[in-house]
């Protein structure tokens, strides 16, 4: 998947823009609604945790959420802050730390009726809303649903991370402005048709699935 470097929030149908900022006080003055913790891991190993927090005030409803994992020796933190309105509409997010080892953000929106201010690091522009939308960063989601798209149609799909810009520009014939986000491959089976493989070869749920404790 291809994204321009100024078109890092995508407005569309759904409006994929980034979670809201909230004042600290704010955040330690209201009560909490639901607080937890997931635990990351990466090739069957534990690399790290992520934590949240969902709050309630006069103005709506803040989510906050902190991650941080290791990945070979690198530490890989990120927050998020997510506002919205007593109706669930978001009206602020932000987002600021590092997506991989090699990647950082530090963007931010605040929505004012039918217009979105945006600033992606130090550029700052606006953007007009649709009705429905909500708001979030990076290319992962709409990655999912396009591997999803394609499977119900009987296409395969794989997926792998751009390391090298000089190289994916070279290959692929990218403009200066653009950068390879994702590279994802479509295309039929050679040998049968895509379907469920009814007996996988995998461990058992219980094996691999914990629920508070190890």
């Amino acid at each position: 998947m291809l994204r321009s470097l100024r078109s890092f929030f995508i407005l569309t149908a759904a409006l994929c823009l980034t979670p809201a900022f909230v004042a600290a006080a704010q955040a330690q003055d209201a009560p909490s609604l639901e607080t937890g913790k997931f635990r990351l891991h990466k090739f069957q190993q534990p690399i790290g945790e992520e934590s949240y927090e969902i709050t309630r005030d006069d103005k709506g409803i803040v989510v906050k959420s902190d991650f941080k994992f290791t990945d070979r020796g690198s530490e890989v933190p990120l927050s998020t802050h997510l506002r919205t309105d007593k109706n669930y509409r978001p009206t602020h997010f932000d987002i600021k730390g590092k997506t991989s080892r090699q990647s950082t953000i530090d963007d931010e929106i605040d929505i004012n009726g039918t217009t979105a201010s945006i600033r992606e690091g130090k550029e700052t522009r606006q953007a007009s809303v649709p009705a429905h939308f909500f708001t979030i960063a990076g290319y992962a989601p709409a990655t999912m649903q396009m591997m999803i798209a394609a499977a119900d149609l009987g296409v395969g799909s794989g997926h792998s991370a751009v390391g090298d810009q000089d190289v994916a520009r070279a290959v692929l014939g990218l403009p200066e402005d653009r950068v390879a986000a994702y590279v994802l491959d479509l295309g039929y089976p050679a040998d049968r048709p895509l379907k469920p493989i009814r007996r996988p070869n995998r461990r058992e749920f219980e094996d691999v699935v914990h629920r508070g404790t190890w």
